[in-house]
């Protein structure tokens, strides 16, 4: 015969352990390789500033929906930048369904040619690997050389030069032109 007082007990444990089985799960590739949470990716380039980054994948492994942390401003961050300047340059989409996946890109610029790193961080509703973090290194070999055959600097003001003398004197032929409006137009 069955206990009717373990009837709550069991439909409290039932209820749980199906709450706990349908879980989101993050999951994350590059270039089609899986990225494990706290691994990395490595992305050499022969040459530039600017480097070709290629898509991250976002995928939900699990079985309930996996939502990243809104605003988008926090969705993906960066740490421990070194020799470079990292930004989120296609943002994934916020909502993930089972099965699912989102795809989002890294714009990575370095200043110089050498080693650089940095530390990503994805937030999410995963309960078991929120942030789900991986690191991103590799090493810029020479620098990017322009169709004329001298080396681009790939948009940083490192190039010695003095263009805020130009920004003076365009200023002062200005201030100049005015001053001698001025009088002219006074007199009509």
């Amino acid at each position: 015969m069955f206990n009717q007082t373990l009837l709550p007990v069991l439909l409290i444990a039932v209820l749980a352990a199906g709450a706990l089985a349908a879980q989101p799960q993050l999951a994350l590739s590059f270039d089609g390789t899986p990225v494990p949470h706290g691994g990395s990716v490595q992305q050499n380039a022969g040459e530039g500033f600017t480097l070709p980054m290629k898509t991250f994948t976002i995928t939900n492994a699990g079985t309930s929906n996996l939502n990243l942390t809104l605003p988008y401003t926090t969705l993906i961050t960066f740490s421990n930048v070194q020799n470079c300047s990292v930004s989120v340059g296609q943002n994934p989409y916020y909502f993930i369904a089972p099965g699912n996946d989102t795809t989002f890109t890294i714009s990575l610029t370095t200043p110089d040619t050498g080693p650089f790193s940095f530390d990503v961080a994805i937030a999410s509703d995963d309960p078991v690997n929120d942030p789900y973090t991986f690191t991103v290194s590799g090493t810029v070999e020479k620098q990017k050389k322009s169709s004329t055959g001298s080396v681009s600097d790939g948009g940083c003001s490192t190039a010695p030069g003095k263009p805020w003398l130009i920004c003076v004197a365009v200023l002062a032929a200005a201030l100049i032109g005015t001053r001698r409006l001025v009088p002219l137009l006074r007199r009509r």
